[in-house]
């Protein structure tokens, strides 16, 4: 059966934070990659349905609720703003399968980590740890076995992250503290 999708106008309160563990934790990885300015400064209601057009939730339903399986940044945008009872538009994906929806978000997550990372190396280094940390958990915890495209190696050069940049320096202890501590 095929992929279907259509576009559906739900009240915020129907439309909720996904259950499947690997969802989860993409949801969670995308949610810490974020920008750490409050929605409401650069975000007013009144533009809701522009934002949601151009950055669209995507949904499943799960019998009487619907859950978000992409646009996780989004859905959190619009909580922050609308009330419980406001609608808004949402993508609703029927016969898909699990592993599809996660590979789906997760690829979701590195290109916009991808589009919107600055290029100075401390934010770099910090996106490709955290999806570094995600595709291991995809991997072990759930079984998933991501594109290489998506190993740590290839993030690690999409991100244009050096090994050194990764650890942290040594201190080196001076004479005197070496002395002290014998």
């Amino acid at each position: 059966m095929a992929i279907t999708e259509e576009t559906l106008n739900l009240p915020l309160s129907k439309v909720q934070s996904p259950t499947l563990d690997a969802l989860v934790d993409i949801e969670q990885t995308s949610l810490a990659l974020c920008s750490r300015q409050p929605v409401y400064v650069w975000l007013d209601s009144s533009d809701m349905d522009w934002f949601l057009r151009y950055n669209p939730v995507v949904v499943i339903q799960v019998s009487r609720h619907y859950e978000v399986v992409t646009g996780f940044r989004a859905y959190h945008a619009a909580k922050s703003i609308l009330g419980p009872e406001e609608h808004i538009s949402v993508q609703l994906m029927q016969n898909v399968e699990d592993v599809t929806l996660i590979k789906g978000a997760f690829y979701e997550l590195v290109s916009q980590s991808l589009m919107h990372t600055p290029t100075s190396s401390h934010e770099s280094v910090e996106a490709y740890d955290q999806l570094r940390k995600l595709s291991l958990r995809l991997r072990k915890q759930h079984g998933l076995k991501l594109p290489e495209k998506f190993s740590a190696k290839s993030l690690k050069s999409l991100f244009g992250v050096q090994s050194k940049e990764m650890r942290p320096a040594r201190k080196r202890k001076s004479e005197l503290t070496r002395a002290m501590e014998a």
